[in-house]
């Protein structure tokens, strides 16, 4: 699935459980504006594979668990991830042969 467009508004008041697979964003925005309407989101799974984002910030005050795959993304340079409640993280980053992250608390 490739999103060119994202509707600024989108509200899902009661997901707790999103799994995206395959996904190419055209625009970093468009995830952020996706996410943005998830309010009380627990758990997320997202596959990104060959795409053209440079960024990736996920910022989900609620989201206790994170998978977050991504193959054969050369352009993206920088993830950030920002998720006080996570109690569990899965990162697979095949992009880079060494790998480094940092956590603030």
């Amino acid at each position: 699935m490739i999103l060119k467009d994202v509707p600024s508004m989108i509200r899902l008041p009661s997901l707790k459980t999103l799994q995206l697979k395959t996904v190419t964003f055209v625009h970093g925005i468009f995830l952020q504006q996706l996410l943005s309407g998830l309010h009380v989101l627990e758990d997320l799974s997202m596959e990104f594979f060959g795409n053209t984002l440079r960024e990736c910030t996920i910022s989900i005050p609620s989201l206790q668990s994170l998978s977050l795959f991504l193959h054969m993304n050369r352009n993206l340079n920088r993830y950030e991830i920002d998720t006080p409640s996570l109690k569990y993280l899965k990162l697979v980053d095949s992009n880079h042969a060494e790998e480094h992250y940092s956590c603030l608390s």
